[in-house]
């Protein structure tokens, strides 16, 4: 999910240079948060706790689309990838 940094820009350029600085062989698929956006099912146990539920349904639809089992939603990389506007001064 290519989500904003604090200059405003995508996190796409920071993952591509992390898949080649570990010289990882993956395909990667970038969704758009603005417009990749699907309803989650309900559920009985409460309500989410993610950020942005709609966006990662639509990861998660993509993911199973393409036949993926597993899916390492990047949840937390904040820290790794741009700190939060709103933990600096």
């Amino acid at each position: 999910i290519d989500m904003s940094d604090d200059a405003g820009g995508g996190s796409v350029a920071e993952v591509k240079r992390l898949l080649s600085a570990f010289d990882l062989d993956v395909e990667l698929v970038v969704l758009d948060p603005r417009r990749d956006r699907l309803q989650p099912d309900w559920s009985p146990v409460g309500p989410r706790l993610d950020g942005l539920p709609e966006v990662h349904a639509a990861a998660a639809a993509r993911a199973e689309s393409l036949g993926l089992d597993i899916i390492l939603s990047g949840d937390g990389s904040d820290e790794l990838l741009g700190t939060p506007r709103y933990a600096t001064t």
